[in-house]
């Protein structure tokens, strides 16, 4: 599913035609290209010493000219890969809710600010922003960065609340063409309500007994209301969900 993933295994295979032998750890580097998960622009390179011919050419003379070579002998760049657009990623991430993308950029963003480049590092950044944001760390709870589980918590009014500061910000319009509703082709809010069609844009997260809708409202007079619903222990299906939450945001958008 994921074309990094896809190249690299096809790089893997080719140089092993070649008669290269790829030792255990530089053929997991390769193969899992753990840092493009998220398909960040960077440059994947391995010590050449740790590649060998089964002939046992040294790393000296099997060293490959590239333009992209190192200035070390012991290294030359395999792969160079080019990340699409920031805002194609979170689209992605969001309207797919796909918790790999989450857990990369988690650990990109630790890697970014200094911090370990893991979902601790991640988490630690996470941590500190929402501090410095004035959230109370007594309202919330992050293990990871994939969203809604049993090991990440936060209360509605700490969501609302981190919804209303992102919309201040000069990149909110690009964020609202990221989550489900702001696409002009996306019928996700009409799921809802036909009332909420493009003035609907929203992200939910669900699992055994809970479900949750987070997003922005905008309403018959222009505002733009922030809004955030958890239920636990929740009884509804996804179609009733949607029912019930269509009934009660359409009822807001009429009303303010």
């Amino acid at each position: 599913p994921y074309p990094e993933f896809t190249v690299a295994r096809e790089l893997s295979e080719y140089l092993k035609t070649k008669g290269f032998v790829l030792l255990s750890q530089v053929e997991m580097d390769i193969l899992l290209c753990r840092e493009s998960l998220c398909p960040c622009s960077q440059s994947i390179r391995s010590p050449f010493k740790s590649i060998s011919k089964v002939s046992d050419i040294s790393a000296s003379q099997a060293s490959p000219k590239s333009p992209h070579s190192s200035s070390s002998r012991n290294e030359f760049e395999l792969l160079r890969w080019k990340s699409p657009p920031l805002k194609d990623i979170l689209r992605h991430l969001l309207q797919k809710s796909d918790n790999n993308y989450a857990s990369a950029l988690c650990a990109h963003l630790g890697k970014s600010q200094g911090k370990s480049s893991d979902t601790k590092g991640g988490v630690a950044v996470l941590t500190d922003y929402l501090i410095q944001s004035g959230l109370k760390p007594s309202l919330y709870h992050l293990s990871d960065g994939s969203g809604l589980s049993r090991s990440n918590w936060l209360s509605s009014q700490t969501m609302t609340q981190l919804l209303n500061q992102i919309s201040q910000h000069a990149y909110f319009p690009t964020f609202l063409t990221c989550v489900s509703g702001g696409d002009a082709f996306d019928n996700a809010a009409g799921a809802y309500s036909d009332k909420l069609k493009g003035n609907l844009f929203f992200k939910t997260g669900s699992m055994e007994g809970v479900r949750s809708i987070v997003g922005f409202l905008k309403t018959k007079s222009g505002r733009n209301l922030a809004f955030s619903y958890f239920s636990n222990q929740c009884e509804w299906n996804g179609r009733e969900f949607r029912f019930q939450l269509g009934q009660l945001l359409s009822f807001v958008q009429e009303r303010y």
